[in-house]
């Protein structure tokens, strides 16, 4: 039997990264598959629009396919492709043994050269699952990613699922089936995966400059070291994490300059410096004049 279930009512955000758009469908279930109940084992074959990531999160899990069923240890991941037949079997026990994201992912026409559909295509290119054995760090990951899709800020969650991606492509797999026969790993794009790192750091910056950012912690966000941190925002932008802070917010204080009746001490504080003497040195190395004449129109 086979019933063709979609996504109904779901919200949809989607992210352009180099030459790949990468969507993440939120489902109103909350991830639980709808046809269960206490007396099913399991529900009828049936298949999706999208590809679905299943990580197995107990000691062991049944993908039941069209073709037979795979079994699924603690710690496999396995990506069902679109229109492949299959559903999980759920245990004898109370405790759901998976969880589950959807996703798709398409190459587009943008012309950056960087080429990273090239590094995702052997998991998007598929005719048949495929299953990772991954570390417990990345299913916890995983269901960071499934927790945060509940929330608003769905770019932090897709470049966070981007990052995942790029993660479990470099590792081992088995089951691969490509529509042209070939296997392997279609080779590496650190560029690609530097154009992901940029996005996040422009979030982070974007949102959170008023704030006392730490490099460690941004580092940790984009699974990068300091030093290498440090390196690719120079390489970029030849500049440093704190001179991009400090752009943003001496933005955000010449526009408070002109526009509100704040004094300069507010403005020094909204805008997340530190001091008052701070502040207006760094506004005269920019502005070429003191907060206060700026405001004036003297300059």
């Amino acid at each position: 039997m086979e019933d063709k279930n979609e996504l109904i009512g779901i919200n949809c955000s989607s992210v352009e990264i180099d030459n790949l758009c990468l969507r993440m469908y939120k489902q109103n279930n909350n991830g639980e598959p709808r046809s269960f109940s206490d007396v099913l084992k399991y529900v009828a074959l049936h298949i999706h629009t999208y590809y679905e990531i299943i990580a197995c999160t107990e000691e062991r899990a049944t993908l039941l396919t069209r073709d037979g069923e795979i079994s699924l240890k603690k710690g496999d991941i396995a990506i069902v492709p679109p229109d492949f037949q299959h559903t999980m079997i759920r245990g004898e026990g109370k405790v759901r043994e998976w969880m589950d994201l959807a996703i798709s992912c398409n190459k587009t026409a943008n012309k950056s050269g960087r080429n990273l559909w090239k590094k995702y295509r052997h998991m998007f290119k598929i005719s048949g699952p495929i299953v990772f054995s991954v570390s417990p760090s990345m299913i916890e990951e995983l269901r960071g990613i499934l927790t945060a899709t509940a929330s608003e800020d769905s770019l932090a969650t897709l470049l966070r699922l981007a990052l995942f991606l790029d993660e479990l492509s470099d590792m081992e797999y088995e089951l691969l089936s490509l529509p042209d026969g070939s296997k392997g790993l279609d080779g590496s794009s650190e560029e690609g995966l530097d154009e992901v790192r940029f996005a996040i750091l422009n979030d982070i910056v974007s949102r959170r400059y008023t704030e006392n950012i730490d490099p460690e912690e941004v580092a940790s966000c984009l699974y990068i070291s300091r030093r290498h941190l440090d390196r690719i925002i120079k390489s970029r932008f030849g500049s440093s994490l704190r001179d991009l802070i400090n752009a943003k917010r001496l933005e955000l204080a010449a526009k408070l300059l002109k526009e509100s009746n704040a004094t300069v001490d507010e403005v020094a504080v909204s805008s997340g410096f530190s001091s008052k003497e701070v502040f207006c040195r760094a506004f005269r190395n920019k502005y070429g004049a003191s907060p206060t004449d700026y405001r004036k129109g003297t300059v």
